[in-house]
């Protein structure tokens, strides 16, 4: 039987997620915990944590990621800047205690992307440290599809660069709050709408995103989109911009490096998708697994 030897928590800003951990990682036991954004400060984020670890030996030491280190968690973790080692994400990590107990929570990342705009990460630089953990890979890709969509690039064990892409939100925005949709759409899927609004973003390299978008709402008009269909088009053409611009701010295909997902399943294949429209080769990995891989490799790092 595993011996627990430290608690790993991915701490968001609307959901936080707490493991008992053996020191190979494996998982012991699950808890939850409410979002930063729904706590009332510091004390309130400090209460709910050692309120979701009651009954957990005192000693072992948690080792956190995300918006619990932000200007509204618990602490104020920092940014480290990049190019940064993998390695040196578990090693800046802030630590204090609490009632008895060691914490650890890890710095996020900034940089001056590659279109010369500042940038910052909080929580997926965890997941790159553990998706790197999982491959064994000290160069590749990774994609990070969610609300703020992250695209990094490690090279030699080090994350040179990132940009992010509103992509998730942009498509929430548009749904509740324009007439693109008329309504609450349909879920998206993986299929000829979503492909359409991928090509019709490939085959126009001149045309911005803000031109290409009204296309939602001209091709129900027109009566060759069905309205059922209007979400999944709309998402091929976010997620094929977002891939575009990608492809060409990390130079993807001429480096030819390995491109890892790293999200839940859904979001990973209309990524995968529009990736494969671009001629670019993708693999998935699981966002939960890659975290916790990284919070992991961050324990022993911090030992």
């Amino acid at each position: 039987m595993n011996t627990p030897a430290f608690i790993a928590g991915d701490w968001g800003t609307t959901h936080a997620r707490l493991w008992l951990c053996a020191e190979d990682g494996d998982i012991l036991e699950s808890r939850e915990a409410p979002g930063v954004s729904q706590l009332d400060g510091k004390a309130a984020v400090e209460a709910a944590f050692l309120a979701a670890v009651e009954g957990w030996d005192a000693a072992l030491p948690a080792v956190l990621c995300g918006m619990v280190g932000s200007t509204i968690g618990w602490a104020d973790a920092g940014y480290q800047d990049c190019p940064c080692p993998l390695e040196a994400m578990g090693g800046q990590a802030l630590r204090f205690t609490a009632q008895g107990r060691a914490i650890a929570i890890l710095p996020g990342l900034r940089a001056r992307n590659s279109f010369g705009l500042p940038d910052v990460m909080r929580g997926e630089e965890t997941q790159i440290f553990g998706a790197a953990a999982i491959g064994g890979e000290r160069s590749f890709v990774a994609a990070l599809p969610g609300t703020h969509n992250k695209w990094a690039l490690v090279e030699n064990g080090v994350v040179t660069s990132f940009h992010t892409a509103l992509t998730g939100e942009l498509y929430d925005a548009i749904a509740r709050h324009t007439v693109l949709l008329g309504g609450k759409p349909a879920a998206v899927s993986p299929g000829a709408a979503f492909d359409a609004g991928v090509e019709a973003v490939r085959s126009n390299p001149a045309a911005g995103l803000e031109s290409l978008v009204f296309s939602v709402r001209a091709r129900q008009v027109a009566g060759n989109l069905p309205r059922e269909d209007a979400g999944s088009y709309l998402s091929g053409l976010l997620i094929g911009a977002d891939v575009r611009s990608a492809a060409a701010a990390l130079d993807l295909t001429r480096k030819g490096l390995p491109l890892r997902i790293i999200c839940s399943e859904q979001l990973a294949t209309l990524y995968a998708r529009a990736l494969a429209a671009f001629g670019l080769e993708s693999k998935p990995l699981s966002g939960a697994e890659t975290v916790r891989a990284g919070l992991q490799a961050a324990h022993r790092a911090l030992a």
